[in-house]
C-alpha cells in the first residue's frame, strides 16, 4: 500500500508538471514570459494606474478590484460563490483566448502582406 502511495504522488507531481510546462509553453508561444496567464508588474499597473502616473495609488487599487468584484458577483447579492468565481474564471479565460487568436490572425495578416509585397517587389 505504502508503494501505491509513492507511485500515485509520482504521477501526480508529473502530472502537475506537464501541465505547467504546456501552460508556459502556450504562453511563450504567443510571445509572452512567465507562467499561465499571469501578468508582469507592469502590466497590473497599466491596468489599474487610471490617471497615468505610473503607480497605484490605495483608491486606485480599491476601485480595480471592486470592479472585479462586481464583475464576478453575477446575482448581484454583495457575496461572490464559489460558482460565481468559477463562471467568471471561464469568462475570462473564453476572453484570452478569443484576444490571443486575433492576435495570431492578425499576426498571420501582417506576415501575408509582407509575402506579398516582397513577391511584387520580386516580380518586377
Amino acid at each position: 500500500m505504502n508503494i501505491m502511495k509513492k507511485l500515485g504522488f509520482i504521477l501526480v507531481c508529473a502530472l502537475v508538471s506537464v501541465y505547467a510546462l504546456s501552460a508556459d509553453d502556450e504562453h511563450r508561444r504567443h510571445g509572452k514570459k512567465g507562467m499561465g496567464n499571469m501578468h508582469s508588474p507592469a502590466q497590473m499597473i497599466q491596468y489599474m494606474d487610471t490617471d497615468k502616473d505610473g503607480k497605484i495609488s490605495k483608491q486606485e487599487w480599491q476601485d480595480f478590484h471592486d470592479k472585479r468584484f462586481a464583475e464576478m458577483d453575477a446575482d448581484k447579492d454583495g457575496f461572490v460563490t464559489g460558482d460565481e468565481m468559477k463562471a467568471a474564471r471561464q469568462q475570462m479565460m473564453k476572453k484570452h483566448r478569443q484576444k490571443m487568436q486575433d492576435d495570431d490572425n492578425s499576426k498571420a495578416k501582417k506576415q501575408r502582406r509582407k509575402n506579398k509585397k516582397s513577391n511584387d517587389d520580386d516580380s518586377e
